[in-house]
C-alpha cells in the first residue's frame, strides 16, 4: 500500500499553509478536496488489485486442497488394492 494512507494536515490546515493571510478560499479547499480524492483513488485502485490477488490465491488454494485430497483418495484406493 501507499506509505501516503494517512495525510499529515487537514483541509484547514492545508489552507492556512497555501494561503499566508490565514483565509480559507474556495480554491484553496478545492485543491485540498481534489487532493484528498485522488489519495483515496488511489487506495481505492490498491485495495482492487490486493483483492483481485488475494481471491487468485484463493483459488489457488482451493485448488492444491482439492489436489492434495484427490491423491489421498488415489492412496487409499491403491492401498485397499
Amino acid at each position: 500500500m501507499s506509505d501516503k494512507a494517512e495525510p499529515t494536515l487537514n483541509e484547514t490546515e492545508a489552507a492556512h499553509e497555501l494561503e499566508p493571510s490565514g483565509e480559507v478560499t474556495g480554491e484553496t479547499v478545492e485543491e485540498a478536496v481534489a487532493e484528498t480524492l485522488h489519495d483515496i483513488n488511489a487506495i481505492k485502485q490498491e485495495l482492487e488489485a490486493a483483492t483481485v490477488k488475494a481471491n487468485e490465491a484463493q483459488e489457488q488454494l482451493l485448488r492444491t486442497v482439492a489436489d492434495m485430497e484427490n491423491q489421498k483418495r488415489r492412496q487409499a484406493q491403491e492401498l485397499d488394492k
